[in-house]
């Protein structure tokens, strides 16, 4: 699932049964949403927060550019 914004779509949970964790059923949604912006020539898919030490949402770190909003300005991290 996802929210369509003026220029970009924002992630929202995705979960999945755990015996299907094998088949990388996250990075699937992933990919999806990437071509899904792609196909509605949008500028920018957002994956939620990021917490650094938070080995569950480290994933996020294998799509890039990646970029933070630090201090109210996005920087490439």
């Amino acid at each position: 699932m996802v929210d369509l914004l003026d220029n970009a779509l924002s992630a929202v949970y995705t979960f999945f049964n755990p015996k299907f964790s094998k088949n990388n059923l996250g990075s699937y949604a992933i990919l999806w949403q990437i071509q899904h912006a792609k196909n509605l020539n949008l500028e920018f898919l957002y994956l939620g927060f990021w917490v650094k030490d938070c080995l569950k949402m480290s994933y996020k770190t294998q799509y890039q550019p990646l970029q933070g909003l630090i201090e109210n300005h996005w920087e490439s991290i």
